[in-house]
């Protein structure tokens, strides 16, 4: 179908965080798992990308797999992983990748 030029985030963080005022990281989990929860049912069977750093892409991780962060290492500052979308839950296609896909994975 093709990418949505027009989206704009629906999500305001009501907190004014700023350095050293930071969101906690139970609160960014579920702000991302939220978030992906919505767009996946407002977009069923087409792909969806997010783009973030490290900390949320981490959270996202650890939130729709319930593993500690260290199960997949470090992110880099620009990474990207791919999840699919299984019943309730998601399964982890590729976590924290910051080279070319493996073959798994078909770009459509």
């Amino acid at each position: 179908s093709g990418m949505d030029l027009d989206y704009s985030s629906d999500h305001k963080i009501k907190q004014n965080y700023m350095w050293g005022t930071f969101e906690s990281q139970q609160d960014q989990r579920t702000r991302m798992h939220d978030m992906i929860e919505r767009l996946a049912k407002a977009h069923p069977g087409e792909t969806i990308m997010l783009f973030s750093h490290g900390g949320p892409v981490t959270h996202l991780y650890e939130e729709l797999t319930g593993n500690h962060w260290s199960a997949h290492g470090e992110s880099s500052y620009a990474c990207y992983s791919v999840y699919e979308k299984e019943g309730e839950g998601w399964i982890p296609l590729l976590v924290n990748q910051n080279t070319s896909s493996s073959g798994r994975i078909k770009y459509v």
